[in-house]
């Protein structure tokens, strides 16, 4: 997750052994525990095959609170 400057808020998973299906939840903290600011965030997702390909994703999302 990257913040609206490009600076890293939050590493979701690092390494892991995923499935062809599923997700990953955030629940609006920075890495230090820390809750994020309300704003726009950028999902990046790299993805590496078996055989060594990588996709790379970039989707964005916003964090918003209570009206």
């Amino acid at each position: 997750m990257f913040d609206s400057r490009g600076r890293q808020v939050r590493k979701l998973v690092n390494n892991a052994l995923l499935g062809k299906s599923g997700s990953f939840t955030w629940d609006g903290t920075r890495d230090n525990g820390e809750k994020a600011s309300m704003g726009v965030y950028i999902i990046l997702i790299e993805i590496t095959d078996l055989d060594g390909t990588t996709k790379t994703y970039k989707r964005s999302t916003t964090l918003g609170g209570d009206f």
